[in-house]
């Protein structure tokens, strides 16, 4: 999952991890607001202020590989975390955020269904999250 002995392939999975944590962190700190009326304005600012920045630079760093994966055209460990990320942002945990996000991102969009659709991702789910 994750390359060995390429280095250029391995700097392009460690700055898509990179952006991918970058969005977890600056998204963290809503998870602790208690007050709703805050965190829906925390959420709704960051979403359209610096979320829009990370996940633009991330679908740039996608776009620039053009393929069905995040780097050359095999899943890696990246993907996995793209996919992770995006199901959770989509999900009804985080509130006030566009359900419709991918629609705005289509790289990171195609990557989010086809790690969606791969079967042993689907089958480590179904397992997991009876």
């Amino acid at each position: 999952w994750y390359p060995k002995n390429d280095l250029i392939k391995s700097i392009k999975l460690d700055q898509i991890i990179d952006l991918i944590t970058d969005i977890t962190v600056i998204i963290s700190p809503t998870l602790r607001e208690k007050d709703e009326s805050k965190k829906k304005i925390m959420r709704e600012e960051l979403f359209n202020g610096i979320l829009i920045k990370k996940f633009s630079l991330l679908e740039n760093v996608l776009k620039k590989n053009n393929n069905n994966y995040s780097v050359d055209n095999e899943m890696s460990i990246a993907d996995i975390a793209i996919w992770r990320l995006m199901g959770w942002v989509k999900s009804d945990s985080l509130e006030y955020f566009p359900k419709n996000i991918l629609s705005f991102y289509p790289f990171i969009e195609k990557i989010y269904n086809n790690i969606n659709k791969n079967e042993k991702i689907l089958a480590w789910v179904k397992k997991t999250y009876k």
